[in-house]
């Protein structure tokens, strides 16, 4: 079965490049085919994924590979730019094809991450005069849509939720003897 994946990953390499085999040979020394399929896997896919998902998902193709391979070369392509590592506060890291700058809104109910484009927030603004930003990634709490939809706990205004404002509500329209 190995060497079977071996040439199709090779073949899928050289029809994304549009390259020659001898070109994607070139650009392919020194990388391995795990590295390869594991990229492979985070760019075909349009979320974010977190490294177990990876792992299942690469475990499928190639039976033999190793959670810990998976972790590594997710830090290396991670290192080299290839994707970026998205860690939330609390969450699992997530890996994202997007290397473009941008930042992320994660919902607190669901963990559903999603990208949030950088144009028009310079970072750069919020820090004092005389220091230099080296990087910036803004993750954003939130609630997404469909979590949001007939929720009860959705946060108003003032930071409460609706169901709390009700309960107050409630509360005091019996002590005033409204309910």
């Amino acid at each position: 079965m190995y060497p079977k994946i071996k040439l199709e990953l090779f073949i899928r390499l050289v029809k994304r490049r549009r390259l020659s085999v001898a070109a994607t040979v070139r650009q392919t020394v020194g990388e391995t085919l795990q590295r390869q399929m594991v990229l492979e896997i985070v760019r075909q896919n349009e979320g974010h994924l977190t490294a177990d998902e990876i792992y299942l998902l690469a475990s499928e193709q190639l039976s033999s590979i190793s959670r810990s391979t998976v972790y590594r070369n997710l830090n290396i392509l991670a290192e080299r730019g290839l994707v970026v590592a998205v860690n939330a506060p609390e969450r699992p890291t997530f890996f994202d094809r997007n290397t473009e700058p941008h930042h992320h809104a994660v919902c607190v109910s669901c963990g559903m991450l999603l990208d949030i484009p950088a144009d028009g927030f310079d970072v750069r603004s919020l820090v004092p005069p005389g220091y230099e930003v080296v990087s910036a990634s803004l993750i954003v709490n939130c609630i997404c849509a469909r979590c949001g939809e007939g929720m009860s706990g959705a946060l108003d205004e003032s930071g409460g939720t609706a169901a709390d404002g009700r309960a107050q509500a409630d509360a005091s329209a019996a002590a005033d003897g409204r309910a």
